[in-house]
């Protein structure tokens, strides 16, 4: 009920106020961000989705946003989409294991293997001491992704 409350008075707002500027557009992006992770915490992909785009709307240039976005598109089952979001936030921080790993499932379930098996390995070189990515690929035929931390822990700065 409170996420409905929110999501509500946030949408109202956003109707009303189409030309934001400066913090105003801060501030609504940052709303829809904390809904959207809202969403995906209660493992509800679609909104999740719908409300990180209007945080983008107000704010393209949100690194952890189009992680979390593509995260939710992988989820719902939109590989084309979630590639070119996890691509956007490895432009930004190319270091980004668990970004690298998520889209080797994307191109996995594209049959891109060989770009699966380079992010899945590069992933493995940036953080060698994290089990999650000694991946036996033999094993992960039917996975089409991990989750490797909570909604809203992703990075938001150069790692």
């Amino acid at each position: 009920e409170a996420i409905a409350d929110l999501l509500a008075a946030q949408d109202g707002y956003y109707k009303a106020d189409s030309d934001a500027h400066g913090d105003e557009k801060e501030n609504f992006a940052e709303g829809w961000y904390h809904i959207g992770i809202s969403y995906a915490g209660l493992l509800e992909p679609e909104n999740a989705a719908a409300a990180l785009t209007k945080s983008l709307d107000y704010k393209p240039d949100q690194t952890h946003v189009h992680h979390e976005r593509a995260k939710a598109l992988q989820d719902m089952g939109y590989p084309h989409k979630a590639l070119k979001d996890f691509t956007a936030v490895l432009k930004k921080q190319p270091r980004n294991a668990n970004a690298l790993f998520r889209r080797g499932f994307v191109f996995k379930q594209l049959k891109q293997y060989e770009l699966a098996a380079d992010d899945f390995e590069t992933a493995k070189e940036i953080e060698p001491t994290n089990p999650a990515f000694w991946l036996e690929y033999g094993t992960i035929a039917g996975v089409s992704g991990m989750v490797l931390c909570d909604a809203g822990d992703e990075l938001e700065d150069e790692p």
